[in-house]
């Protein structure tokens, strides 16, 4: 979607360094309304996560765009193995596979101190693929391992409104959020 850059300035902060990240880049959503004389709101976080792109659109407007619109909440965070994601990032990894189907679950484990991710995602309507190929794909697209579980469709209860598909299993959060 086009943002309204005539009413807002709209920028894309890393939320480490609350620097601007390159166009194209995920992070934090901040705002500056341009509209408002009694009661201006100059660089407000929104504690939204947004991937902006600056580009020309194919439809001739200039305005930035919202690539994906809003991606999630800074505080749906998951520390991995030292690296941050978002529920958002591992959905279109899994959602780009062709044999998974409409549900699945990520686990994080931490046996032995190691933190473990396993997913388990319902087959597809092309019928069961090969758990061990999709972890290889899975992993490439993370940049970190991940175990796959296929189950038969159905297997999985069916998400509605707010999707419930992390389950952090670690028994320490400290430093993992």
């Amino acid at each position: 979607p086009h943002l309204m850059e005539d009413q807002y300035v709209v920028e894309a902060l890393s939320p480490d360094t609350w620097e601007p990240v390159a166009d194209g880049t995920p992070g934090t959503l901040v705002v500056s309304n341009l509209f408002s004389e009694s009661l201006p709101i100059l660089r407000y976080a929104m504690g939204d996560w947004i991937t902006l792109l600056r580009t020309p659109c194919a439809c001739g407007r200039t305005h930035a765009r919202a690539e994906g619109g809003l991606r999630g909440r800074n505080d749906d965070i998951v520390k991995i193995k030292g690296l941050k994601f978002y529920p958002a990032t591992v959905e279109d990894a899994v959602r780009s596979m062709t044999e998974a189907g409409d549900e699945f679950r990520v686990e994080i484990s931490a046996p032995e101190g190691l933190d473990r991710v396993r997913i388990v995602i319902e087959e597809g309507p092309l019928g069961p693929g090969d758990p061990r190929a999709l972890g290889k794909r899975v992993s490439g697209l993370l940049g970190i391992e991940v175990i796959v579980e296929l189950v038969p469709a159905g297997t999985l209860p069916a998400v509605t409104a707010k999707a419930k598909r992390f389950f952090d299993l670690r028994t320490s959060h400290l430093g993992n959020a």
